[in-house]
């Protein structure tokens, strides 16, 4: 993994620079599938975790950025912000600009399909929307939907706005000078770069990027918002803009370097589908969970859906579930299963799967930590991977010889706190001794657990040290292992990244260009 992010490489005779571009998470209009353009939507609940994934894989890339560019709309700002934040980036400076806007789409904004087509007829509807340079049927200066009653404009020249429409030239025509104008000094002076727009936005761009064809224009391909997006430039001595070499998603399969693929017995691969534990009450409050049994909050409970579907999408049939004894995994685990009609599988609870036990700060806020315990201290706890936080005693109702959930669990094996290296010296041997075993015959596998308990897994998986792994699950997209009949791993890879937008498989994914 690199430690920096994508500034621009000095050779011989050219430098060469990487930009990374990052699709909006969906909207609480793509949502209701409703023509959006320049209607300032929120994003959806799915949309917030499309950016986390995306934030995640940035992260477990080890990618540093000096400027974000991003539109107006709050469904891309928002984009960019989670993204930054998950990925270590929240300091990054983020310039937003309504020439990244999205095509305004005119009289359709506002409006579904069927609404569209039965106010304007279907055929007009579909030229509109598969034409490169025909206008939509355009709003009224005085329709609210036209720019120029955004407050967020005020600032900017009327003659300049949309004029109540835009088609994709007209979109290429204000996107491409900004790009010029304002990203591409940025990239010659050697910043690492991020870019979060929006499909028509992009689209625009990479048509002028790429030479596409007018004709072609509207064919290029989307990534989707969890998959990340390089774009590799060749830098001239001189000049406004740069070179496209090529571009590739960033959100590709891990293959394990120590083993030959072509080595495994019979082509059979069993997988593991790892998944992060949904939203709780307690995370939703900022509590310290560790071995609280909280349960899921209502968000979380959607995450858990959007999960199964994800899986059911991918036409996934699980043979066996293996999760902790805690709630919020145990349902995670249920809702899942029924979102993806594997509701009668087979399921295993394990207290060995818990997280680490957060000792005293269990059940506390940050804030309420500091005060208690000092911010030093508390930070020491949760940053080091062999220091556990001070324990809770026998007496104290958060030791868990006091919770019926571990009665038939001998007193001296369960825990008062925790560091990483203790959760790991529990989990990899219930790994070894009950999960492993049944990787024969192409078995499908579901493990939902918690954040440290996985990464205690996948560092005993991957035979490095848990404390320098990062999960790179998330609440919505499991994180999928493959591994050989022997029990070999050789690949893992995120479920987000198969799209069906772009027909992507585990087996082309990575090998995929947009447009060639």
């Amino acid at each position: 993994q690199v430690s920096v992010g994508f500034p621009a490489r000095k050779t011989m005779s050219e430098s060469i620079a990487k930009v990374v571009f990052i699709r909006h998470g969906e909207s609480q209009g793509n949502a209701k599938n409703v023509y959006t353009g320049w209607d300032d939507t929120p994003l959806s609940i799915k949309g917030e975790q499309e950016a986390e994934e995306a934030g995640l894989c940035l992260k477990a890339k080890g990618l540093k950025f000096d400027i974000c560019f991003t539109s107006a709309l709050q469904r891309a700002t928002k984009t960019a912000e989670r993204v930054l934040k998950v990925s270590g980036n929240s300091s990054v400076q983020v310039d937003k600009s309504w020439k990244l806007n999205a095509r305004h789409s005119g009289g359709l904004q506002g409006l579904t399909q069927a609404e569209a087509v039965e106010r304007y007829g279907e055929s007009k509807v579909t030229l509109w929307r598969s034409s490169y340079d025909i206008l939509p049927a355009c709003v009224e200066h005085s329709d609210p939907r036209h720019p120029v009653h955004d407050p967020k404009y005020a600032g900017v020249a009327p003659e300049l706005l949309p004029p109540g429409g835009e088609s994709l030239a007209c979109t290429v025509k204000r996107v491409v000078p900004h790009w010029k104008e304002k990203i591409v000094p940025r990239i010659r002076a050697g910043d690492s770069v991020m870019v979060a727009a929006h499909k028509n936005s992009l689209r625009a761009l990479w048509k002028h990027l790429e030479n596409v064809p007018d004709e072609d224009a509207l064919d290029i391909k989307m990534m989707p918002a969890s998959a990340p997006l390089v774009i590799e430039f060749q830098i001239p001595p001189v000049g406004d803009d740069l070179i496209f070499l090529r571009k590739y998603s960033l959100n590709a399969p891990t293959f394990n370097p120590k083993v030959r693929i072509d080595s495994l017995s019979n082509g059979v691969t069993n997988k593991v589908f790892f998944l992060r534990h949904a939203e709780s009450l307690g995370n939703a409050k900022g509590i310290y969970g560790g071995w609280e049994d909280a349960a899921l909050s209502m968000k979380g409970e959607q995450q858990a859906v959007q999960a199964g579907l994800l899986l059911k999408q991918q036409g996934v049939t699980i043979t066996h579930v293996f999760t902790s004894v805690l709630q919020r995994a145990v349902k995670t685990a249920e809702l899942v299963c029924g979102a993806s009609d594997n509701e009668d599988v087979p399921t295993t609870r394990a207290w060995q799967l818990n997280p680490g036990h957060s000792g005293v700060l269990q059940g506390l806020t940050e804030v309420e930590a500091f005060e208690m315990y000092g911010e030093e201290k508390v930070k020491h706890w949760r940053s080091s991977d062999d220091v556990k936080p001070e324990s809770v005693d026998l007496k104290d109702p958060r030791h868990p010889a006091n919770d019926k959930l571990y009665a038939e669990v001998p007193v001296e094996e369960l825990p008062g706190g925790e560091s990483l290296h203790m959760t790991a010296a529990r989990v990899w041997p219930y790994w070894t001794n009950n999960i492993a075993p049944m990787l024969t015959g192409e078995r499908n596998i579901l493990v939902v657990a918690h954040r440290d308990s996985l990464r205690a897994l996948f560092g005993h998986l991957e035979a490095v040290e848990a404390a320098t792994v990062f999960d790179g699950t998330s609440q919505t997209a499991p994180l999928v292992y493959e591994f050989g009949n022997d029990g070999t791993f050789f690949k893992k890879y995120s479920l987000s990244t198969m799209s069906p937008e772009l027909g992507l498989s585990p087996k082309h994914l990575g090998l995929l260009r947009f447009h060639n």
